[in-house]
Formats: C-alpha cells, sequence, structure tokens
C-alpha cells in the first residue's frame, strides 16, 4: 500500500429480490470501479442474508456486503456516487479505518483449534477435563487452611 492510500471499508444492504448471481454482479462491478480508481480489495467481500430491524423502502431483508480496501482518498466518494442512485441498493456506508485500527481490517487466521471440552471464562479459555480434578483439590484445600 503506497502513502497516498487508505484503508476504507464498504458495507452496503442489497435488495433481498436480487438472485445470487446478481448479487455476484454487484461484487465483480464494485470490485472493478474500486480497482479502475486505483484502489484494490484487502479481502474477499463477503456477502450474507440479513434481516433488518426495520423495513428500508418496504423491505424486511436485505443481502449484507461487507469489503475492506485500500484507495486513494477521492475513490470513496467517486464509489458512493455510482451507488447513490442505484435502485438495487438500500442502503451503503463508507468509513475510513484509523490508523490504530488497521489490523481489525486485515484478515485473520484462528491461532488454535478449541476442542468440545473448552468452556470460555472471560479472555482464558480452561479445558473441562483433568483441570476440573485439580480445581476441586484446590478447593478443598483453601477451605482447610481457612477453618
Amino acid at each position: 500500500m503506497s502513502d497516498d492510500q487508505k484503508i476504507y471499508d464498504l458495507t452496503c444492504l442489497i435488495s433481498s429480490e436480487l438472485s445470487e448471481e446478481q448479487n455476484r454482479s454487484w461484487v465483480e462491478r464494485l470490485r472493478g470501479s474500486i480497482e479502475a480508481k486505483g484502489g484494490s480489495l484487502i479481502e474477499e467481500p463477503e456477502l450474507r442474508q440479513q434481516a433488518l430491524a426495520y423495513p428500508i423502502k418496504k423491505k424486511k431483508t436485505a443481502t449484507l456486503l461487507s469489503i475492506a480496501f485500500s484507495a486513494p482518498p477521492s475513490t470513496p466518494e467517486a464509489v458512493g456516487n455510482e451507488l447513490r442512485h442505484e435502485a438495487a441498493i438500500l442502503r451503503y456506508l463508507i468509513i475510513e479505518i484509523p490508523e490504530n485500527h488497521r489490523e481489525a481490517a486485515t484478515p485473520r487466521v484462528a491461532k488454535e483449534i478449541v476442542g468440545p471440552d473448552t468452556v470460555f471464562a472471560g479472555d482464558a479459555s480452561v479445558s473441562t477435563g483433568d483441570n476440573l480434578t485439580e480445581i476441586d483439590k484446590r478447593i478443598e484445600e483453601i477451605l482447610k487452611s481457612a477453618s
């Protein structure tokens, strides 16, 4: 990424009346528009069906599209102008990702695979197998020392 490029996140709600193929064509159209203006996608766009909290243009569901991309500062306005007049786009939002939050905009890979016997307690995870016996012993020791 060059110095004049910033990272942006584009999220838009597409009418749920469109077919999956039409949704994919929207993704390709936005990809082409961003790349034509000197930008590039950071990760593969994500499409999913979303129930809306309230009706938008008399629709109760929509397809949610999220795209993270890097581009020159003029690109978001140009892309927004293209989306503004499209009937299939119910709502859209383009935001700049601040420097201190840019790590969150890049794809992440799970650091470890968690087993089915793992319980999450805050930030730490505890395996429920042998550790329960150790915990019971420790509790008994604490109770004995308190008496």
